[in-house]
């Protein structure tokens, strides 16, 4: 409702009608307030000014993100990128707050995980990321009592989302089309390997974006079954997975940046939850 109501703002209140140019102004804006809450957030975390600087600029500038900045209906996708960054740095502040202040960033982050998840459900990955960042630094040395109201101001909206989305699609069929995703035609097991199989393609396409397609729908990714393609991208997968978890010991923030990068990219992954496409470069 939050991303229809940003159409309706645009179409009514702007009054672009059917003409697209402000719509595209709004994603643009919209990519450029996630790009500065990502330099914050960055800043927060590792204190220093020129690294969150350039990887904040890396993420302005690349071509990863041209399908959900340009394409009009990846505006879903920028408001829950920026509410999920928002809501982060928010209860990052509340962590280091007390009183009326640490209410108020609690409060922050409460709404701005409201808005992320009834923009898209992806946002979910705000309580993962949270939930991760007190594993990583904060236990077992923070009292509990310090941190369950930090979880509680985002599992409230998610209890939120669930009750609203039990009582609107009540009674209603799930239909994922197997063109758009043959992942859904496919046996449990048969998916799941094939999900794996594509993590190797994002990772790819963040350090050479030479190839960049607005459409991965059937027949562009096959189902996996065995091939010497999916062996050496399952391989990829369990090295990556091996490495990120050997930076716990040696560096905690970049296991911290690859692990909440990881959780964030589930909910549209395929993986837990099928989505209604195989690949798409906006997720």
């Amino acid at each position: 409702p939050v991303t229809t109501l940003s159409y309706l703002f645009n179409y009514a209140v702007l009054g672009d009608g059917r003409e697209p140019a402000g719509y595209h102004a709004i994603n643009l804006l919209l990519h450029t307030g996630n790009v500065l809450l990502l330099c914050a957030v960055a800043m927060r975390l590792g204190r220093q000014l020129w690294p969150a600087f350039f990887i904040a600029a890396l993420w302005a500038v690349h071509p990863l993100s041209t399908e959900a900045v340009t394409n009009i209906i990846g505006r879903a996708d920028l408001l829950a990128a920026g509410a999920t960054l928002a809501a982060f740095l928010a209860y990052l502040r509340g962590t280091e707050s007390s009183g009326a202040k640490r209410l108020t960033w609690l409060l922050v982050t409460a709404l701005a995980t409201t808005v992320g998840i009834f923009s898209k459900e992806s946002a979910v990955a705000i309580l993962g990321v949270a939930v991760l960042y007190d594993l990583t630094f904060r236990l077992p040395d923070t009292s509990l009592s310090r941190i369950v109201p930090g979880w509680t101001a985002i599992i409230v909206p998610l209890v939120f989302l669930w009750y609203a989305r039990a009582v609107v699609l009540a009674g209603v069929p799930a239909s994922l089309p197997a063109v758009d995703n043959p992942i859904v035609a496919a046996d449990f097991w048969t998916g799941r390997l094939t999900a794996l199989a594509i993590i190797p393609r994002y990772l790819w396409l963040i350090f050479w974006p030479q190839h960049l397609s607005a459409d991965y729908s059937f027949n562009q990714i096959p189902v996996a079954s065995g091939r010497i393609e999916d062996w050496l991208a399952w391989i990829v997968v369990l090295v990556v997975t091996a490495s990120v978890l050997a930076l716990f010991g040696r560096n905690r923030l970049a296991f911290f940046a690859a692990t909440a990068a990881f959780i964030c990219f589930v909910p549209a992954s395929n993986l837990l939850v099928l989505s209604g496409t195989i690949m798409a470069e906006r997720l």
